[in-house]
């Protein structure tokens, strides 16, 4: 690229509103001031410091200068002329995506400045907008795919970067956001402050913190949310939140979840937050799954000697959080197509982040990490039938239950429940050991009376817990405890609607079918067969429509057992004799 470098006065106008856009320009050194004419007067849009680009708007989209920029100080700037620049970002799509964020940050800055809010349309038009002016129309729906990724076609992961406590020079968001574009597949701008990190002392700031987050992401239509706060002027605390905001499953990342770093920090530090970024990210199609997919794979092999060997610069609560996290990233990696190599990797970064905890150490974050075990265990169990790895994750979901107060923290302690029941339920699968069956109902039990009725984690549990009693009184052929069973299978059914979350709706109607099914066949009050059909057909309809193939079979197959159960019921009826209310009253006989 070829580029010129200018020196400027004190107060000098590079350009002023209104002006033809004919170069960019890049501080070397020195501050520029961007300021707008409104109906109420001049108004600062923006402070630009040493590496920061202005004048790049009026290149992208032809037309006027939109602001009159002015030197602070005296400064030099490198001047790009308008054809040289959109050479070098039609060639070079990262830079195309670091422009993109300070676009879409100062766009949304200005907006705020002169008292305007953009409307939904027009943020949800801004990505594809700019991706159209970047790289041409026939690239507006993708980003080149990354390495290993071939035939991906997905936008990137759109990063809502929240204001970092603490810090009053914006260095530390500066480094972040620097961390989170060095790759492909995240596009971060800079939003307004969330809680305060490490500010989780009950489940009621838990909850405000989960509505908050879910607000913003909805509202900016960002795929991801992190937060944070300096800390003693020389560390940094970040979080992480999605929309779903959940840790039911391995690899996910809580709110609660803090990932401590030294400041400043670069390198391998630099490279687990942007891994971090792509784990804790839940997506919402199969694109973007598969996008996911093919980036956690590298991301996650590029942190691994920081799971290894922990720098020894860092303290014990910043090793924590960095084995922590490294075992949500394997985990995750694990659980999508990594094999039971990375789930044991998440498990051996759990157990040493275990051992660094303090000696009164946060409830809720000792229960988390035992949660975080059991559940990269039981994924391990699952994938490699063993046994010895299904006892250790009963064992973690104990503790992460006795570890974590009911009273302050109600609705986690009821999920750790019913987790715990899950387990149980699976390792009696296994071995058969009744009594392993009836710590699960325990557990379910306790669950349900410390969720919210009604809601999605009650429902979660009753239908757990409708699994359960359908094992156990198929095995007992105890019609009674099948009774209970489609009672809870139809609880959950009544808490699930099929048009907002269609897989679950269909996992609780097929529970509710095979349990009707099964309370026919062990002799239930009234015939059941035909309602069973019912549920079932309508389970693999919505299967189908979600393109889940082995669901639907399982839905299938459970409805060919109705119809086979069906037809045996028809074939056994007698037909009525001719005698049979006559005036003889008896059965045919010989005359004599």
């Amino acid at each position: 690229m070829s580029v010129q470098e200018k020196t400027f006065k004190p107060n000098a106008i590079i350009f002023r509103e209104g002006d033809d856009s004919d170069d960019v320009f890049v501080v070397v050194s020195g501050r520029v001031e961007l300021s707008k004419n409104t109906p109420s007067g001049s108004v600062v849009l923006a402070t630009l410091g040493a590496g920061d680009m202005f004048g790049e708007m009026g290149i992208i989209e032809p037309g006027p200068r939109s602001a009159t920029a002015r030197t602070v100080e005296p400064c030099r700037l490198q001047v790009i002329p308008r054809a040289e620049f959109m050479a070098s970002v039609s060639k070079d799509p990262a830079l195309a995506m670091r422009i993109m964020g300070t676009l879409v940050d100062r766009l949304r800055d200005a907006d705020a400045m002169i008292g305007r809010k953009p409307t939904r349309q027009e943020r949800r038009g801004l990505l594809p907008g700019l991706l159209g002016r970047l790289f041409g129309r026939s690239q507006r729906k993708a980003l080149p795919a990354p390495e290993g990724a071939t035939g991906i076609v997905a936008p990137p992961f759109v990063v809502l970067l929240a204001q970092i406590e603490g810090d009053t020079d914006g260095r530390a968001q500066a480094l972040v956001k620097t961390a989170l574009e060095a790759g492909p597949g995240l596009f971060v701008h800079r939003g307004e402050a969330l809680l305060r990190a490490g500010d989780v002392p009950d489940g009621t700031v838990m909850g405000a913190l989960a509505s908050r987050v879910r607000h913003l992401l909805a509202e900016t239509e960002a795929d991801l949310a992190i937060w944070g706060a300096v800390e003693g002027g020389d560390s940094l605390a970040l979080h992480f939140g999605s929309l779903c905001l959940h840790d039911d499953e391995p690899g996910s990342f809580s709110p609660a979840t803090i990932l401590r770093l030294p400041l400043p920090f670069e390198g391998n530090l630099a490279e687990l937050i942007r891994t971090c970024a792509l784990a804790a990210v839940e997506p919402a199609n199969d694109a973007r799954r598969a996008l996911q997919r093919a980036l956690i794979g590298p991301a996650a092999q590029s942190i691994e000697a920081l799971a290894k060997r922990p720098p020894v610069q860092l303290t014990i609560d910043q090793q924590r959080g960095l084995l922590t996290c490294h075992g949500h990233v394997a985990a995750l990696h694990g659980s999508l197509d990594g094999g039971p190599d990375f789930l044991e990797r998440a498990a051996t970064s759990y157990r040493a982040a275990l051992k660094r905890l303090s000696r009164h150490p946060a409830p809720m974050e000792e229960s988390l990490l035992h949660r975080a075990l059991a559940s990269a265990l039981g994924a391990m169990a699952e994938r490699k039938g063993d046994e010895a790895s299904a006892r250790e994750a009963v064992a973690e979901w104990r503790l992460a239950v006795e570890t974590l107060p009911r009273a302050l923290f109600p609705v986690d302690w009821g999920v750790a429940q019913n987790r715990l029941g899950l387990a149980l339920y699976r390792l009696d699968l296994r071995t058969g050991e009744t009594e392993l069956l009836r710590e699960a109902f325990a557990a379910f039990q306790a669950a349900l009376q410390a969720l919210p009725r009604g809601e999605s984690r009650w429902a979660d549990c009753m239908h757990n817990l409708a699994i359960a009693l359908q094992v156990y009184g198929d095995q007992k052929k105890n019609a009674d405890v099948l009774q209970r069973a489609v009672e809870a299978a139809r609880a959950a059914l009544d808490c699930r609607n099929r048009e907002a979350t269609p897989l679950a709706w269909a996992a609780a109607s097929n529970t509710l079918g095979s349990g009707l099914f099964l309370l026919d066949k062990h002799g239930g009050p009234t015939p059941n067969l035909d309602e069973a059909a019912r549920h079932l057909t309508a389970a693999a309809e919505v299967y189908r429509g979600a393109g889940a193939a082995n669901l639907a079979a399982v839905a299938v197959k459970n409805l060919q057992r109705v119809e086979r159960q069906a037809k045996t019921r028809r074939e056994r009826k007698v037909a009525t004799p001719d005698w049979a209310g006559g005036e003889g009253g008896g059965p045919p006989g010989d005359d004599d």
